[in-house]
């Protein structure tokens, strides 16, 4: 007794406990604080936003915030959106709704990332293993409406993105019999795939695809059978489609068009402004507008915007689409079938600063303005050349103007370009750098006329102005200044402004008294900096190649690359002062540069009779200074000094600070007089320089140095040893030096060896296995290569090829030594037939092995919807597999097919093989094989009585004697 109330106590404590469980609750995940991208790109913070679930997705008439953060997965149930729902997706994230989210009519789903951009969603499919799988619900869309449900309002800032739709479904938008909504797109790497009967952004069945805008973004939108890529479903049209950025891909289904309507839809309105599309229609199916056989629509693109590629226009096709374009020119039909691409960007190159290189960049159509022979005004913005186009009056830039010359094509401003001091100009390339711009000169016939206004730059000031700010990224270009006026910078009596250069192939002639890239006369030539590029700088009279023009300094010019030829005009320096002007301040840092003054002018520095000194600053740059002579001063004597210790520019004559006898310590002139420093010329009268050649061994026995005199050949070479290695000369960079080699400096050269090489032999080598089971995938054993107990590194020793190795059979493994190894070593291995039992899927079906010796397969099922066809044999591993049995229940309740054929080596039908598929219409056996004994039960048990069964005449009546005793419905005739 006392033990059964022992026990009843414990009984009751436990329901005492159990009781208290309803009240019993789990503390949810606390709000946070959660970064995303607006529209804009720009960082926003949402204050309060909860961890995604599969129950929490919003109210009715209110705003929710969610987070995705992590791998988030909701298989089993799908989404329906309430009222406002903000997704956030964290970089990195990934969530996956297996059956779609439901944004119904009257909803909002509005989905943002973060500044990474890598968080994912995945909606209406999931990934097996490595495989994409389809699952949405079979009436809805991966995003939107479902069953007889337009999408309500589907707004995307950013993200990775894929949607699929269900069977009647689009990828995103509507679900079975209702429209796509309003779908807007900023940003994001989104792809969209219709159901077999809707669009892969859009309609789905019967329906328009609503209204679809596109701002930015890379959009791939696939459309099923009959839906278009981005528009209506089947029998639905385009409706309202608006693109105005982003990348955008679009491919039609079957039937429907890449853009606009489905099968039987009309184009609906589709406006493209700005961003690259490519769209692709089915059969008979427009690129962009109606689907098959559907009506018309209206195509509105942004000027100069269409490009088609790849087109093979339908001879005598009737014109069913109205274009709108806006431009003057009618655009055939016949060019807008199935391809086509709609490019809304112009590319250009520009100097990138980190990099120090031009890169090639992109520009929207919608920011520039098309120069035309009217175009004498520029005012601030892009302007596009686009096809050969004269000015024959001077342009004008009012403004900050940004010039682009497309590849092929040439501007002639007759007149020349005025950028007046204030204004600044930008002259940019394509890729191929052959656009043109004439400016103050044009071709009469082949011959170049100057025709610049007088007094004005060819590009740059009028007469008393100085130039603006002129920018040169690329092209080809030819400046004439007029009369007064330089080719590129002052017009007369003007500063040539700041001018940069930084690549094209440029040529710039001064007029009269004007220089060639500075100042105009009486101008001195500002600040010119030159990173790259191929120019020629001529002088007018009195004007530098590159500086001061008549009477005008050189200012400050900086030169770090390029390869460049300057020639000043009699009595201009080739790069600094026109006559009477000195050389300003002039900063050589790289490139290849030849400057040429004229008649009693520097290569490099004063023009003739130029009062005040210069300062040229070289940077172990090679410079060859012609036609200087002893009157043209250069520099002080103390500045000369330094450049006559700079090996690298020869100074004439030659000043020193300090002497040894009468021979020049930096340059071994002998001097012919006394003194030291002061401004007092010293004449050379002869020199002679030895170089010093010391010998980098690296690693080998030591060598002596050599001496030889400057200027002659270095003759025999020392040799030297290493073990191991092999002597294969004397180099200096990537340069061998050879006995006859000119010495012209002191240099170090550096040995060259080639370790002695190793041959690979087969005993070396190992595999991971002989003999391995076809998979399907290329099959690679591991290698081991050992040379004594050293293992050899892969990519590093040797590399690996494998041939043959994925279908069955003897395959190839093939080592060749790298580095120190040399020679060839070939392996083999097996990949045997497949084991009985093994699955293969071929076109969506699946296969099973069923005799591995006689290669017989048996279909058990499919993945696709519609027509399926078991086939008669199958390729597995390069051996042909006959298919002979269809497996039991291996169409189990198929909805989705609605037409089956029965290949001809077809022996055998498993029980319930085809039991349920109710929606089968036609039904076909190309066999002759089937018995009695040999078809299941039921194995066409449950399909529909509408069924059409067709077999070979003469198994007609053999067929029909069991067929129906195999669950044929009795109503169904065979061969009717």
């Amino acid at each position: 007794m006392r033990k059964m109330k022992h026990i009843l106590g414990v009984l009751l404590s436990i329901l005492l406990v159990l009781s208290e469980f309803p009240q019993m609750t789990v503390k949810a995940s606390e709000p946070q604080s959660i970064q995303y991208l607006d529209s804009q790109g720009q960082t926003q913070t949402c204050s309060e936003a909860n961890p995604v679930s599969e129950g929490n997705w919003g109210g009715a008439a209110c705003e929710t915030w969610l987070y995705a953060d992590g791998s988030t997965k909701i298989e089993d149930t799908r989404i329906e959106v309430q009222g406002t729902v903000n997704l956030i997706l964290c970089d990195g994230a990934t969530l996956e709704v297996r059956k779609g989210i439901t944004v119904s009519t009257g909803n909002t789903l509005n989905i943002f990332c973060q500044s990474g951009k890598t968080g994912r969603l995945l909606a209406g499919v999931y990934y097996d293993g490595d495989a994409l799988r389809a699952g949405c619900t079979f009436n809805g869309a991966g995003i939107g409406g479902k069953d007889r449900e337009a999408g309500g309002t589907i707004t995307i800032y950013g993200g990775s993105i894929t949607a699929n739709g269900g069977e009647y479904g689009a990828g995103i938008g509507g679900g079975f019999g209702e429209a796509g909504g309003t779908i807007t797109i900023y940003g994001g790497s989104i792809t969209a795939n219709g159901g077999e009967y809707g669009a892969g952004i859009g309609g789905k069945d019967r329906e328009a695809g609503g209204t679809i805008t596109i701002y930015g973004g890379s959009i791939t939108a696939n459309g099923g059978g009959s839906g278009a890529g981005i528009g209506g479903g089947k029998q639905g049209a385009g409706e309202t489609i608006i693109i105005s950025g982003g990348e955008v891909n679009a491919s039609g289904g079957t039937y429907g068009a890449g853009i606009g309507g489905g099968t039987f839809g009309n184009g609906g309105n589709v406006t493209i402004t700005g961003g690259n599309v490519t769209a692709a229609g089915g059969e008979d199916a427009l690129a962009i507008g109606a689907g098959t056989d559907g009506m018309n629509g209206t195509l509105t693109v942004a000027a100069m915007s269409l490009v088609f590629a790849g087109i093979q226009p339908f001879t005598g096709m009737p014109s069913r689409l109205k274009i709108e374009a806006n431009t003057e020119n009618e655009i055939d039909e016949a060019d807008l079938r199935q391809y086509m691409r709609i490019v809304n960007s112009f590319s250009y190159m520009e100097w990138d600063e980190s990099s120090k290189e031009m890169v090639e960049k992109t520009l929207p159509c919608s920011m520039c303005n098309t120069v035309e022979a009217s175009s004498a005004s520029w005012d601030n913005g892009w302007y596009v050349v686009l096809q050969d186009t004269v000015i024959e009056n001077r342009v004008i830039c009012t403004g900050n103007v940004r010039l682009l010359l497309c590849d092929g094509v040439t501007l002639v401003a007759k007149k020349g370009i005025t950028v007046a001091d204030g204004k600044s100009f930008k002259v940019y390339g394509q890729s191929e750098g052959n656009g043109k711009l004439l400016a103050g000169v044009y071709y009469d016939g082949n011959a170049l006329q100057v025709d610049c206004t007088s007094n004005c730059a060819g590009i740059g000031g009028e007469f008393g102005g100085a130039g603006g700010t002129i920018t040169i990224y690329g092209g080809t270009i030819t400046a004439n200044g007029g009369n007064g006026g330089a080719g590129i910078g002052g017009g007369n009596n003007g500063a040539g402004g700041t001018i940069n250069i930084y690549g094209g192939t440029i040529t710039a002639n001064g007029g009269e008294h004007g220089a060639g890239i500075g100042g105009g006369d009486g101008g001195a030539g500002g600040t010119i900096n030159i990173y790259g590029g191929t120019i020629t700088a001529n002088g007018g009279e009195h004007g530098a190649g590159i500086g001061g023009g008549n009477n005008g300094a050189g200012g400050t010019i900086n030169i770090y690359g390029g390869t460049i030829t300057a020639n000043g005009g009699e009595l201009g320096a080739g790069i600094g002062g026109g006559i009477d002007g000195n050389g300003g301040t002039i900063t050589i840092y790289g490139g290849t540069i030849t400057a040429n003054g004229g008649v009693y002018g520097a290569g490099i520095g004063n023009g003739y009779n130029a009062a005040e000194v210069s300062t040229l600053s070289l940077e172990a740059v090679k410079v060859t200074a012609g036609n200087s002579v002893e009157y043209a001063t250069l520099m002080t004597a103390s500045e000369r000094v330094a450049a006559c210790a700079n090996e690298y520019v020869k100074v004439e004559p030659c000043v020193h600070d300090s002497k040894i006898g009468n021979e020049c310590k930096y340059c071994g002139c002998q001097l012919g007089g006394g003194g030291t420093g002061g401004t007092v010329p010293f004449i050379p009268v002869h020199v002679t320089r030895y170089c010093t050649v010391t010998f980098d061994v690296d690693g080998g026995s030591a060598v002596s140095d050599k001496t030889v005199k400057k200027g002659m050949p270095i003759g025999m070479l020392p040799v030297t040893v290493r073990e191991g290695y092999t002597f294969e000369g004397w180099y200096d960079g990537e340069t061998r030096w050879t006995e006859d080699t000119i010495v012209s400096q002191d240099i170090t050269l550096k040995a060259h060896w080639i370790e002695n090489r190793i041959t690979l032999t087969e005993d070396m080598v190992t595999l991971a296995f002989t003999g391995q089971m076809y998979s399907g995938k290329k099959i690679e054993p591991q290698v081991t290569v050992k040379k004594d107990e050293l293992i050899l590194q892969p990519d590093i020793d040797y590399s690996v090829t494998y041939e043959n190795n994925k279908n069955i059979g003897r395959a190839r493994v093939i080592i060749t030594g790298l580095g120190k190894y040399t020679g060839t070593v070939e392996k083999t291995f097996e990949i045997t037939p497949p084991k009985a039992g093994s699955e293969f899927t071929r076109n969506n079906n699946l296969y099973r092995i069923v005799d591995a010796e006689k290669h017989t397969v048996s279909f058990c099922g499919t993945m696709g919807r519609g027509r399926i066809v078991t086939g008669n044999s199958i390729m597995i591993g390069g051996v042909s597999y006959s298919v002979t049995e269809i497996a039991k229940k291996a169409l189990y309740k198929k909805e989705g097919i609605t037409t089956l054929v029965i290949g001809k080596k077809v022996a055998r039908i498993g029980e319930k093989a085809l039991y349920g598929c109710r929606n089968l219409k036609k039904l076909t056996f190309k066999t002759t094989l089937l018995k009695a004994k040999t078809v299941g039960e039921n194995a066409f048990g449950r399909l529909s009585n509408r069924l059409y069964v067709k077999v070979l005449s003469q198994m007609k009546k053999y067929y029909g004697r069991f067929f129906y005793r195999k669950g044929l419905d009795k109503s169904v005739v065979i061969n009717d």
